[in-house]
Order: C-alpha cells, then structure tokens, then sequence
C-alpha cells in the first residue's frame, strides 16, 4: 500500500464532503461539522483514500464505500454497534470477520449492509469498523456463522500508515 497523491480540499469541497457524510449517515446531521476544518485526501494504491480532518484520521473511502475511522469513532462519533465477547478480540485485532456466537449484544439499529462499529464488552472501545451481513431480528435468531464483514481495524495497514504519516489516531 503506497501512497498515491495528497491535496487539501478547498472550502467548497468540504462543504461537498460533509454533505455526503450527513447523506450516507443521516443521524450524523450536526453532529459533524467540517466547516472551519482543513481537509486533506491521501489517494492510496487499492482504491483506498484517506480523510485527514485537522490532522487526525477520521474517514476512509474504501473501493468506494465512505466508513469512519477506528479512532473517530473512539473519539465519540455514534453509529450502530456490535460488541463481542473478550474471546473473539485477539481474531478480529488481526482482520478476522466478527462471527456471530462471538457476539454478546448488539444495536437494534443495524441493518443488512449498514456500517456498524464492533466494540469490547469490558471497555466498550472500538476495536473494529465493519458492514454488517445480518439485521437485527436475525441476530436476535442466528448462532452461527458471519455476522460482520470486518473493513478496517485496530493495528492494520492503514492505522500503520496513518501513523508512518504522522496523522494523529
């Protein structure tokens, strides 16, 4: 994974940005707020690019997919949740997708394919961003299989390129 380009959005484009944000998470709407921030794009190889707001990661557009960060997220930003049992950690801290008999409580928000933040029952911290692969109703029914289709994690390559970059976590 290399870097491709870098550039800062113009005033305009935040605008544009944060509109999409709002747009594909819609409960965002004031919660995120761009206006006054600098915006920087890194563009990777493997259809990944990087949203640096005033210096931190906070959003990564995978193969054309707007997700938050690890660290946004950790930072206070709400989306939907699974939390998983303290076994199932050391797996998906190495990119393993969240099994369902790993999971110990879940939002009654999630929906087939929405993004959904898999955090710890201990500490409830994030651990995990990743596109849901069942609702809530078979959640509350399913004991076995993939639940959660895991995009981005503590510890992978782009939270080590971040930090390679001196982008705060």
């Amino acid at each position: 994974m290399e870097v491709k380009s870098r550039h800062y959005l113009s005033a305009k484009d935040v605008k544009k940005f944060n509109q999409e944000i709002v747009k594909l998470y819609p409960h965002l709407e004031g919660s995120v707020e761009l206006k006054n921030s600098t915006v920087e794009v890194i563009t990777l190889t493997e259809n990944i690019k990087l949203y640096i707001v005033d210096n931190k990661l906070d959003w990564i557009m995978i193969k054309d997919r707007l997700i938050p960060s690890v660290s946004l997220l950790n930072r206070g930003l709400e989306i939907p949740f699974i939390k998983v049992d303290m076994g199932a950690i050391p797996f998906i801290a190495k990119g393993a997708d969240v099994m369902r008999p790993g999971i110990v409580d879940a939002s009654d928000k999630i929906s087939r394919g929405s993004i959904v933040k898999i955090i710890d029952e201990k500490y409830s911290k994030t651990i995990a961003v990743g596109e849901s692969l069942i609702n809530y109703e078979e959640f509350k029914v399913k004991k076995q299989g993939k639940a959660v289709k895991v995009l981005h994690h503590v510890g992978d390559k782009l939270w080590s390129l971040a930090g390679s970059l001196n982008i705060k976590q």
